[in-house]
């Protein structure tokens, strides 16, 4: 049997349920206030201590010494939210949680997240239908639940083709597909030949969360 002690906790207008293991681990504030000189919290809380902060806030510093790793504070559109993270910061100050303090001080959440670009060429068509259709598959395959896939910029433009056997448009002819590549290379003005062919250039943004 667990012989963890359960506290309660009301920060602000939000309630916890946590461990005091939990609490002093980390916290200078919470071991001062969880001390010997620890008065039992008033009877109109229901049993609850009352801290006189941001529950919001005090919802990530929770999770932080629970599981030592930072909160994500980002969106693929307007970044990292700095201005949240320097008020949590001023909590991590107030509870005397210097580790958080000096992960937020040295903004080490920057490293939770990582941002590339990939270029997808495509040959485009005049109903789009194929292009379309081949960037619904590249999306879904770099696609994931800590990845999110984001359309930056698409430019035509013209090039010389490959135009294989199996009559595929390709920017070269090593871009066949696995079935094309037995009659690759191949200019017998038949089966396979190069010709001029709008070409539809796809920017994506990917960005790992961690």
């Amino acid at each position: 049997m667990s012989t963890e002690t359960i506290i309660k906790l009301q920060v602000g207008e939000r309630r916890f349920v946590t461990t005091k293991e939990t609490l002093i681990r980390k916290s200078i504030y919470f071991d001062v206030l969880l001390g010997e000189d620890f008065k039992k919290p008033d009877s109109s809380l229901d049993g609850h201590i009352f801290v006189d902060r941001s529950g919001d806030l005090f919802e990530h510093v929770l999770q932080y010494m629970r599981t030592d790793k930072l909160p994500l504070f980002h969106d693929p559109a307007n970044g990292f939210n700095h201005g949240l993270y320097t008020q949590l910061r001023d909590e991590a100050i107030f509870y005397g949680m210097s580790d958080l303090d000096d992960q937020l001080k040295n903004k080490n959440y920057i490293y939770l997240v990582t941002t590339h670009f990939q270029i997808l060429t495509f040959p485009a068509t005049i109903d789009g239908q194929s292009m379309n259709l081949e960037l619904t598959k590249e999306l879904r395959a770099v696609s994931t639940p800590n990845r999110t896939v984001s359309l930056v910029q698409q430019l035509a433009y013209s090039a010389e083709a490959y135009h294989c056997a199996r009559h595929k448009d390709h920017t070269s002819p090593e871009q066949c597909f696995p079935g094309c590549r037995g009659t690759k290379g191949q200019h017998d003005g038949s089966r396979a030949s190069w010709r001029n062919k709008t070409f539809m250039q796809t920017v994506l943004r990917i960005t790992n969360y961690y």
